[in-house]
């Protein structure tokens, strides 16, 4: 059902599956896919909260741990809980580096960290500016990963090159915004 995009009908079936069979063969996959399923259909905070139980249980996955992160990350984001979208892509960059999912991530961290920097009061000018440079740096890393990403990985080339355009306009941004436009 998943797989054909019947996600509604699929959502049962996951959960079924999960409690019937705590122990399963399969319970790392149908774990993952459930929390990608509820992402899809917009249950944000279940499905964040599904990407962090498959992440407690499965710490050392081979095969679904940087797309978890990279998930979670946006979950927590659209849930506008921005310090845990910066720490799902802090994991992400600090157990799956080569990922092919960590410049969208870094992306998304960068947008967290600047919108949170709008967030303090006046008296948190040095936070402020720590973000602001944080979420500016997490752009450049985004474009810095990504760029090499649009010549090796061929399958996905207009994905790299749309994150390459996306940090690259926003670094330009921060930039202006900064009076630094030059670089």
């Amino acid at each position: 059902l998943y797989s054909v995009k019947r996600h509604e009908e699929a959502d049962p079936v996951f959960k079924a599956y999960l409690k019937d069979h705590p122990e399963g063969s399969q319970r790392e996959m149908i774990m993952y896919h459930l929390a990608n399923n509820l992402l899809v259909l917009r249950k944000v905070r279940e499905s964040a909260e599904a990407y962090e139980d498959f992440l407690k249980e499965f710490s050392g996955s081979v095969h679904y741990l940087d797309s978890a992160y990279a998930d979670l990350a946006i979950a927590r984001f659209n849930l506008e809980d921005y310090s845990a979208a910066v720490g799902a892509s802090k994991q992400l960059r600090e157990t799956a580096p080569d990922s092919f999912r960590l410049p969208g991530t870094l992306v998304i961290e960068g947008d967290s960290y600047l919108i949170d920097a709008t967030l303090l009061s006046d008296d948190q000018a040095e936070k402020k500016a720590e973000w602001e440079t944080a979420g500016l740096q997490a752009y450049l890393d985004a474009i810095k990963i990504a760029q090499p990403l649009e010549q090796s990985d061929i399958q996905r080339v207009a994905m790299h090159r749309e994150t390459t355009s996306e940090a690259m306009w926003k670094a330009a941004s921060r930039y202006y915004d900064i009076g630094e436009i030059e670089k």
